[in-house]
């Protein structure tokens, strides 16, 4: 599966540990476990989340994961860390996106993802959308300063968690 893009294993019975294998897939932009049974931490045994810096769509809500938030899953995604407005980024070269001619966009074929409790279908994506859902978990801790650097993130969605301490200062400036 080199070459898979989007995993969609959302609203299934599964009943699992988070999948670290799934960090091989180096093409995934994007990832929906919502609404299982998983649990336990995100964190897995290597740290190394860089195979995932395609990734443009994380849904993870609606599970039984718990402990802190890793702050490395954050700063691997670096599709949501480049903004496609700055012609030297290299979001905008993965993503297919040319800063000086809009026909070049390219889409995803669709996925459903949940925004303030609604289910959308979103068909067509433009592959400049990002979103992280990691709402209705057993998260703890602080929110990770790495969230303040996702600058091309569109949502961010946390609620529902048992998260504490400050908003990082990047996410209300």
């Amino acid at each position: 599966m080199q070459h898979l893009e989007v995993l969609n294993l959302g609203n299934n019975h599964i009943n699992d540990s988070f999948p670290c294998r799934l960090r091989t897939l180096q093409s995934l932009k994007v990832l929906v476990l919502r609404s299982n049974s998983f649990h336990g931490p995100l964190s897995c045994p290597e740290k190394n989340y860089s195979s995932w810096r395609l990734l443009q769509i994380v849904d993870l809500a609606s599970n039984n994961f718990n402990g802190a938030l890793p702050s490395e899953l954050f700063s691997s995604c670096k599709a949501m860390s480049n903004s496609v407005n700055d012609p030297d980024s290299s979001a905008a070269d993965h993503l297919g996106f040319d800063i000086l001619r809009f026909s070049q966009l390219r889409y995803l074929d669709r996925v459903t993802v949940a925004s303030k409790g609604l289910q959308l279908e979103l068909v067509k994506i433009l592959t400049i959308y990002t979103s992280v859902d990691l709402s209705s978990n057993n998260f703890h801790g602080e929110i990770p300063e790495e969230v303040g650097n996702l600058t091309a993130l569109y949502v961010l969605d946390l609620s529902h968690n048992a998260l504490a301490g400050q908003i990082p200062s990047a996410l209300v400036t």
